[in-house]
């Protein structure tokens, strides 16, 4: 789900506030212009430039296992994926279609 809030937090709510972000796979926009994972280390300055290292996109728990699996299927095809591809969505970040909805969509 792609979904943006705008509020404000005060200094010493910034913890628990970060466990939410933890949750929610929460990105932060800052009033500096950077854009901050949910324990606030910064992903990409204003002007663009890289992150720090300990900087991480977040992800449900169900991406990493699937980008896992997806992974090692590839493996067994003898195909490399580079270690710096993000995850898959997760599961419950995708809506399945039936194949009948993907018949009629695609169809001739």
């Amino acid at each position: 789900m792609q979904t943006q809030f705008s509020l404000g937090v005060e200094e010493a709510d910034l913890v628990r506030v970060a466990a939410w972000a933890e949750q929610a796979d929460a990105v932060w926009f800052w009033p500096d212009g950077t854009v901050r994972d949910p324990q606030g280390r910064v992903l990409v300055n204003l002007d663009g430039s890289g992150h720090g290292v300990q900087a991480e996109v977040p992800y449900p728990p169900d991406a990493h296992e699937r980008k896992r699996r997806s992974e090692e299927t590839l493996r067994q095809f003898g195909v490399r994926v580079p270690a710096s591809l993000p995850p898959v969505p997760g599961e419950q970040e995708t809506q399945w279609r039936s194949p009948d909805d993907l018949a009629r969509t695609h169809g001739p």
